[in-house]
């Protein structure tokens, strides 16, 4: 256990650097923005993520450290999987799914990141450890914080919601349902239903605006593209890494470690069957990751295809890095190690046009957090968000100016009140700054 603290700590200092160093994406500033404006829950995601940012705030001063409580929870993740495989491998074979989480993208680099999947992959965690704890033990308080994790979980991220049927499924279909207390299970329910109480309550007071639009976002297409499913499958492949799926398949684990199946392969198959009916992200089945590196340590392959990936995604990084500011524009490679220097360029433009909006919610929100300096997205741009709720984001005044994308448009509310439009600065590649004004 010596040696897993003293490899944790060291880990846990690297990512601390590294999320100091790195700039925050357009999508953590706007966790940050949210931050700043503390609710029960918002449109777009549950709050978990915002409160985290709202606990950094007294690190603002100090590079991006403002990530810190971000990277410690998501750190944690991994001593919640220390626990959940201790009673089977000691430290010489954990250490192998404790390289597999720390190289991947989703679980190790991108932990670092501000999102709500940091939380979500947290809570999971812990849920499948007091899952396992509950049905070993059979202890109320087991029961218990197994609700309260899965609630949590849901203030996190809506994901949370796969674990219920894949552990119901995993039950019926081990004949385990007997092992479960039926008058424990009550208190799972309960704490479930407290912990989640902010999402559920803000979601009331708003007509369920946060649920609709994330039944819609993940499948509202009435028409498949078969990219969604082949970008899907073969992006997922390549995450989690070919040799990893290879050795996780031939996996023949112990009895008390067949739940590693359904919580492996359940997310990643219903979000292929999604694919069918909408575009599917591929950092959504992120929660099957753990499991799935938590099987490679039952195939005779784990040392091999821990050392291959490991080598692999090092190697991606520093290529990546090296080569951000070196490979073509829309290089897949380099892509994501631009992107949170995409709109940092854009900062300068606020101190020359006043008042200012934006035309996307990154371009306010990472304007805004480079500043220090509110400004908000012009209600009605881009897709509906956070700020289209806020009064800020409807101008008063009779000429103000918006920086937007070179491809986006002006609502068509500015037409119907008498608002002229002109271009005043572009700003290569992509960017434009547009005067809008009754005069």
């Amino acid at each position: 256990m010596k040696s897993f603290f003293l490899v944790w700590i060291f880990t846990l200092l690297l990512k601390i650097a590294l999320a100091a160093f790195v700039p925050l994406t357009a999508d953590e500033s706007y966790y940050w923005m949210w931050s700043h404006h503390i609710q029960l829950s918002y449109f777009d995601h549950p709050p978990f993520v915002a409160w985290l940012f709202f606990l950094g705030h007294w690190l603002e001063p100090f590079a991006n450290l403002i990530r810190l409580p971000t990277v410690v929870i998501g750190h944690l993740t991994y001593l919640v999987w220390y626990l959940i495989l201790k009673p089977r491998f000691a430290w010489k074979e954990y250490k192998l799914w404790y390289f597999l989480a720390l190289t991947s993208p989703l679980v190790g680099l991108g932990s670092i990141i501000g999102t709500p999947d940091v939380p979500l992959l947290f809570f999971w965690s812990l849920s499948i450890y007091f899952f396992q704890r509950a049905l070993n033990e059979q202890k109320a308080m087991q029961y218990f914080l197994l609700g309260a994790t899965l609630g949590l979980g849901f203030c996190s991220k809506y994901h949370i919601v796969l674990f219920v049927p894949l552990i119901l499924l995993f039950l019926y279909w081990h004949g385990l349902f007997k092992k479960v207390s039926k008058k424990n299970i009550s208190l799972t329910l309960i704490a479930g239903m407290i912990f989640s109480l902010p999402v559920i309550l803000w979601n009331f007071q708003n007509d369920f605006a946060s649920f609709r639009f994330q039944i819609d976002h993940g499948f509202g297409s009435p028409t498949w593209s078969p990219e969604w499913t082949y970008g899907y499958t073969l992006g997922e492949i390549l995450l989690l890494f070919p040799f990893v799926v290879f050795a996780a398949l031939k996996a023949r684990e112990t009895e008390e470690y067949k739940f590693l199946h359904f919580l492996a392969w359940g997310p990643l198959v219903f979000f292929f069957i999604s694919s069918f009916r909408g575009n599917v992200e591929l950092n959504w089945p992120n929660i099957a990751f753990p499991s799935v590196f938590a099987l490679v340590l039952f195939s005779k392959y784990s040392k091999q295809v821990t050392y291959s990936a490991s080598v692999f995604w090092i190697m991606f990084y520093l290529v990546g890095f090296g080569s951000a500011s070196l490979l073509p524009k829309g290089n897949p490679i380099a892509k994501p190690f631009r992107e949170p220097f995409r709109f940092r360029s854009l900062a300068n433009v606020q101190t020359q046009f006043h008042p200012l909006y934006a035309g996307t919610y990154q371009i306010a929100s990472t304007i805004w957090y480079e500043n220090k300096v509110p400004i908000y997205k012009l209600r009605g741009m881009s897709r509906y968000d956070f700020y289209d709720t806020l009064p800020q984001s409807l101008p008063h005044e009779d000429t103000f100016y918006v920086i937007q994308e070179n491809w986006t448009s002006l609502p068509d509310w500015l037409i119907k009140k008498g608002y002229k439009t002109s271009s005043v600065r572009e700003i290569e590649p992509h960017f434009v700054v547009m005067k809008v004004s009754k005069e």
